[in-house]
């Protein structure tokens, strides 16, 4: 693996690609996809892990963290409420069963078991395999164990700084399609970067031969607002516009306002329109998931009916030309306000 990434970062650098480029490239089309298990997800996790895997002919690591309550406890509850028994032994061998099944299919896994210091032990997998994207599944819930898996879902794992692609319980095991995906969302912020995220999401779209849809929710307006400052050609203006340029080039594009609660409005979006993928920025800060009513980034990833990617820290971004045209003589683009 190091001398195929040698050989891709060589090549990268004489055709003059930017590591944003490269990263952005990597991401869309993983080359190692860790799937994070908590052993009773099975059917949902997999089932996304080998379309993924497929779709770009990539290797799954596939990790279980071991808890020592449970190990205390000797056992687990399961998603119906029923109980199995859980030891170390037990645990390895349920991942090493999961393994054989993506094997099965094709698919490169290797199952590896965590037993202490999760988040120094993820960091040093993601590093040491090599690992574009992970992959886990969320129950949902209030209980002290679901919590812990939004959690680790929303707050740990994008930490990582690689994208992780979150199965909510609103997405059901019968979306699964053999075709590509053909509708992706991006949800954005203007308060936040959105370089690295328009960036990721493009190049994803490209790779699923998608159509994006770029999304801001405006607050609800008081009697200041002007109307002409909520508009899709107000959105395109305050995106990166060399960034913007590039994006136009490499799927069909649009823009796209709404106006409210920003969680909602992007959930109905994607509940008229089937998506097929939601992108977000990462949540950042610690207290993103301290408070379930609050977080919009929860309630998206919950109750969304498609997988909801959360991009972990930025990827690096090349130095622009200050010598490039302005936003102002960007070309045309499609832009709608439906």
């Amino acid at each position: 693996m190091a001398r195929i990434a040698h050989a891709e970062r060589a090549t990268d650098e004489a055709n003059g690609l930017s590591l944003t480029t490269k990263t952005f490239r990597r991401w869309a089309a993983p080359q190692t996809i860790m799937a994070v298990t908590n052993l009773f997800d099975e059917e949902r996790l997999l089932l996304h892990a080998v379309k993924q895997a497929k779709q770009s002919s990539a290797r799954v690591v596939l990790v279980h963290m071991i808890r020592a309550d449970l190990v205390a406890a000797g056992f687990y509850r399961g998603a119906h409420g029923e109980e199995h028994a859980y030891t170390i032994q037990i645990a390895q061998a349920e991942l090493d069963r999961m393994a054989r099944q993506l094997r099965w299919v094709g698919i490169h896994c290797e199952p590896i078991v965590i037993k202490d210091s999760p988040e120094e032990e993820l960091h040093r997998l993601v590093k040491e395999h090599g690992v574009d994207r992970v992959l886990v599944a969320m129950q949902g819930g209030r209980d002290g164990r679901k919590f812990s898996e939004r959690a680790i879902a929303e707050e740990m794992l994008p930490a990582l700084g690689v994208p992780v692609c979150v199965i909510g319980r609103g997405v059901s095991p019968n979306s699964q399609k053999e075709k590509p995906a053909g509708r992706i969302t991006l949800a954005l912020s203007l308060r936040s970067d959105c370089e690295a995220p328009l960036g990721f999401a493009c190049r994803l779209a490209q790779e699923h031969h998608a159509h994006l849809t770029v999304m801001h929710v405006f607050g609800y307006r008081n009697r200041d607002s002007n109307i002409i400052d909520r508009t899709p050609m107000e959105v395109a203006s305050r995106l990166p516009a060399e960034m913007l340029r590039e994006a136009e080039l490499q799927c069909p594009l649009e823009i796209t306002v709404r106006e409210g609660d920003a969680a909602s409005e992007i959930l109905k979006y994607d509940a008229c329109t089937n998506q097929d993928f939601i992108v977000l920025g990462s949540p950042g800060a610690p207290s993103a998931v301290a408070s379930a009513s609050a977080s919009v980034v929860h309630r998206i990833v919950s109750e969304a009916r498609c997988p909801v990617i959360i991009l972990g820290q930025p990827a690096p971004v090349a130095t622009r030309n200050p010598e490039r045209p302005a936003a102002s003589s960007r070309p045309r683009r499609i832009i709608r306000t439906g």
